[in-house]
Parts: structure tokens; sequence; C-alpha cells
């Protein structure tokens, strides 16, 4: 179980992030000693102050998260990661990977996704403003297809100090620094 955790702030300042947890009978639920899984990172300006309402689905190798995010309280936007394990996760470069529209019924606020996978398409319903008092909209995303690659490196942005692309295999990649996934269409 992935849920939203917070500090004792309280109030519109409380410091949201995603825990971890587990259990044998779905009663009992032992917490990841190492939470939050997915902790804020306050250099990206769309997630200073929460990381929310994870919704993760298994898809093949990965483990995909689509989550809240916000810099300030009511200015939501949505981000996504990745994750071989489900403890240690790998955010979208693209991060917010929804976010506000210009105008309308979500220009303040895209908040509370839910996500699911046909064939071959990402289906997603969010929130609007007002915490969906203005709605529930739907977008959707193709199922990028192909072999899957991953590089690492030692910064956020990837440059001549990376690994070169390799293919993932059964086993996950290492765990160290930053990783970028990549899709292979295959002909």
């Amino acid at each position: 179980m992935w849920y939203l955790g917070t500090d004792d702030a309280g109030g519109l300042e409380a410091l949201k992030q995603v825990g971890f947890a587990t259990s044998d009978d779905g009663i009992r639920w032992q917490r990841h000693v190492g939470n939050p899984v997915i902790p804020v990172n306050p250099d990206l300006a769309c997630e200073r102050l929460a990381i929310a309402v994870p919704r993760v689905i298994r898809d093949g190798k990965l483990y995909k998260v689509w989550y809240c995010c916000y810099e300030k309280n009511d200015t939501y936007a949505i981000g996504q990661a990745e994750s071989f394990d489900g403890i240690r996760w790998f955010r979208s470069p693209h991060n917010p990977v929804m976010d506000r529209s210009g105008e309308g019924w979500d220009s303040d606020m895209t908040a509370y996704p839910t996500v699911i996978r046909t064939a071959d398409r990402y289906l997603m319903w969010y929130s609007g403003n007002g915490y969906g008092g203005a709605g529930i909209g739907i977008a959707s995303a193709p199922v990028p297809t192909g072999d899957i690659y991953f590089r690492i490196g030692p910064v956020p942005r990837p440059d001549a100090q990376w690994s070169a692309w390799q293919p993932v295999g059964e086993a996950a990649p290492p765990r160290e620094a930053y990783i970028q996934f990549a899709v292979c269409a295959v002909d």
C-alpha cells in the first residue's frame, strides 16, 4: 500500500509525502522503515510542499505512480514516477506530466488522478478546480511500445557523465543517483 503521510505542521503548510506499508492479511500493516518512499523534492517547484494521493499500477516490469503535487495549496498539478520494487522511485523528467490548463474548469488545479491501462492507452480521470467541485475530466496517452532501456547518471539532467543505454533485464538496474528510461520502438 502506498499512502499519503504528513508532518505535524497541519493546515495548508503541512508537508505531504508518500509512504509504503505491507500486510499479510490486509488488517495489520507494517510501515516501511525507509519512509517516505516518495519524498518531496524541494528543487522541483511543482512539488515543493506536497506529493499526495498516489495511484499506483503495475505495468509489465514497472510500477507506475501518478500523484498530486504542489508548491502551494490550491495549485495542484499531476506528477509521475516509475519503480521496479515500489520503494525506490524515479520521477518523470517531464513533471508535472499534467499541469493546470490556461483557462476553464481546470485552470487552477489538476488533481486526484486515477489511471488505468487499456491495451494501447493510459486513461486518466482527474479533478479540476475546487478539489473536483468544477468537475472530473479524462485524459489519455498512448502506451509506448518496444524494448525498455535505461541509463544512470550522477546529476539530474543527462549529460556526458551518464552511462550508455542498456536494456532492462529481469533484474532491476543499479540503484544509485538518477535513472532515465526509454522505449525503443520495434519495427
